[in-house]
């Protein structure tokens, strides 16, 4: 699978000294772009009896271009425009056994 995925990003950073008194950043910016994503799945079943089969498959899916939460922190602006260049993989190989009655 393939597609295309609208980004819709909003960040506010405050951050105060020990004390709490003083500010050193406070910048709020949001703004949407244009993400995409995609999935594979390929697998291989072994039917061992008509009621009885394995399988192994291994399953990915990447989102690319969106905003996350670790990467929106800079500390040389007081403002600046929200970073959508952060991507999500998530993977796994799954095996498993399946009884059909």
């Amino acid at each position: 699978q393939l597609g295309g995925l609208a980004n819709r990003g909003k960040q506010k950073t405050l951050m105060l000294d020990r004390g709490n008194r003083d500010v050193i950043i406070d910048t709020a910016s949001s703004g949407t772009n244009f993400a995409y994503f995609f999935e594979i799945y390929p697998y291989i079943e072994f039917r061992f009896v008509k009621f009885f089969n394995f399988k192994v498959s291994y399953e990915m899916l990447y989102i690319g271009r969106v905003a996350l939460a670790d990467h929106q922190l800079y500390y040389h602006k007081t403002s600046h425009p929200l970073n959508h260049d952060g991507h999500v993989i998530y993977h796994g190989l799954y095996a498993a056994l399946q009884f059909n009655f």
